[in-house]
């Protein structure tokens, strides 16, 4: 399909944010930012132990294309563009630290594309406010941290968001063809994207009926529907993770949204959040002014945008959560660039650089504390101490209980080069040689009891792996070894994680 042409004499007049000269200052600016989300991003990069999620990623890309494609048809579509990325990365090595430098890419590449989207929403100052935003927040530093596709999620919904405000202020072949791909990926990266186009389309009634140009508009979304809508079916018909969960994640409430909104805030805080809330009211009460003085117009449109962007993914997937658990703050990760522009622009409307510089300042050294207290004081589940533990005391003929079944993915994965240890211990749940348990056979459940009198009747010795699941519940099941097996190992790790040892009586 072929993007329309409109000469730029068609257009009813810029956005705010058109070029300015001084661009080479600008240019420094910016990667100097990058560069920090870079030095950000590797500082202990391997230092935290993967948890569950990242072990699926290893799990789901060490494979062929071929099972990869049928993985993704059967039961793993969403961040589909995450996984067939690192398909071919995970050739260079499978270490923690080889797995996510992508991810570190993903977020030094969100800083241009997050000032993109303020330039063109509203001006040179708001995109290197915004840029700055980024770069400090202790947020982007902890996903880029991880195998996941999240600082994937927010490069493409910063890009798409600015190539839509391009389209609108100069459209272009170029202009129409970089939205239609950088939505195209969005919603490969993440089905969430989804949310950031319906906010996209609903802004559009706070543009005059003038600025619009439906044919172009409307051929770019069919352009997208046919690109993506097969896979966007596929993936939303697919009994994912969040069924399997219900029973583990209850209802959302308002602390959860409290928390979702501190987390794109940067997770540095109530100061932090404080600020973006100030900087976001500012620009809102600007925007009112606006609006009273002209109606619809572009300058209005940009801050229904970002508004749009952000609450609408917040409500749809809160509403959502009371039937099928969704309601995670790394799934929203689709909102940060439009709070964080949102905040960027409030802050630009500080006309003083006497007052703005000290409260950027400010910004900063509440962010560092946010960066340093996830390098420092956030817990992952620390599989790779636990599996450590238990390799130093296996004895040949063991047994092992995964509650639930799906932990035995990170034994896979820390186990992967240690023949020895495998060799001594047999997973009696699940019952599965090692190798033979990989994303897609997961079934999220406790063994049950009679499966664990089974294994108590094979094994002298049972190793018991606990973590995302109810400790009360596994405990209250394991007195049923009481007859049979004493318990002589109890030990806890980071992330709520324990590793129980029984030998019989």
């Amino acid at each position: 399909m072929s993007a329309p042409t409109v000469s730029p004499s068609a257009t009813t007049g810029p956005l705010p944010g058109a070029p300015i000269r001084g661009r080479s200052l600008t240019r420094w600016v910016v990667a100097g930012q990058m560069l920090l989300v870079a030095v950000l991003g590797l500082a202990w990069l391997g230092d935290k132990s993967f948890w569950i999620d990242e072990a699926y990623t290893w799990s789901t890309v060490s494979r062929g294309f071929g099972d990869l494609v049928e993985l993704m048809l059967d039961s793993e579509a969403n961040a589909a563009l995450h996984s067939l990325l690192l398909l071919g990365w995970v050739r260079v090595g499978d270490s923690e630290v080889v797995l996510r430098l992508p991810s570190v890419l993903f977020a030094v590449l969100s800083v241009p594309a997050v000032y993109l989207l303020a330039r063109r929403l509203f001006d040179e100052r708001t995109g290197l406010i915004a840029g700055f935003l980024v770069a400090v927040s202790a947020t982007m530093v902890e996903f880029a941290q991880e195998a996941r596709s999240y600082t994937l999620v927010v490069l493409f919904a910063a890009l798409s968001g600015a190539f839509l405000a391009a389209e609108l202020r100069e459209p272009t072949r170029r202009t129409w063809w970089g939205w239609v791909v950088a939505s195209t990926l969005l919603l490969y990266a993440h089905v969430y994207g989804a949310f950031v186009l319906l906010a996209q389309a609903v802004s559009l009634l706070f543009l005059p009926p003038a600025a619009l140009r439906w044919r172009r508009l409307l051929g770019a979304g069919a352009a997208v529907a046919v690109a993506a809508g097969p896979y966007l079916l596929v993936a939303l018909l697919q009994d994912g993770w969040a069924a399997h969960y219900e029973e583990f994640l209850p209802a959302p409430g308002l602390a959860d949204v409290r928390r979702i909104v501190a987390t794109l805030a940067g997770s540095s805080g109530s100061v932090m959040v404080a600020v973006y809330g100030l900087a976001s009211l500012g620009a809102l009460a600007s925007t009112w002014m606006a609006w009273r003085r002209r109606g619809r117009s572009r300058e209005v449109w940009a801050h229904a945008l970002l508004v749009a962007w952000i609450v609408l993914p917040l409500v749809i997937v809160f509403v959502l959560s009371s039937s099928v658990a969704t309601f995670q703050p790394r799934h929203l990760l689709v909102s940060l660039p439009a709070l964080v522009v949102l905040g960027a622009r409030g802050l630009a409307l500080v006309g003083s650089p006497r007052l703005l510089v000290p409260i950027l300042v400010g910004v900063a050294l509440v962010a560092a504390w946010g960066v340093r207290r996830y390098y420092v004081d956030v817990e992952k589940t620390d599989f790779r101490a636990g599996t450590a533990f238990v390799a130093e005391r296996a004895q040949e003929g063991d047994g092992m209980l995964f509650a639930l079944d799906e932990n035995l993915l990170l034994f896979e994965y820390y186990l992967r080069d240690d023949p020895a240890t495998r060799a001594k211990l047999t997973p009696a749940f699940p019952d599965v040689a090692w190798g033979g348990y990989r994303t897609g056979d997961q079934m999220l459940r406790l063994f049950t009891e009679e499966e664990l009198l089974e294994a108590s009747e094979r094994f002298d010795r049972l190793w018991v792996v606990l973590s995302f699941a109810e400790p009360g519940e596994v405990r209250a099941r394991l007195e049923l070894l009481e007859p049979t097996h004493e318990l002589v190992d109890d030990r806890r790790f980071d992330g709520d994680f324990w590793v129980l040892r029984y030998e019989r009586a």
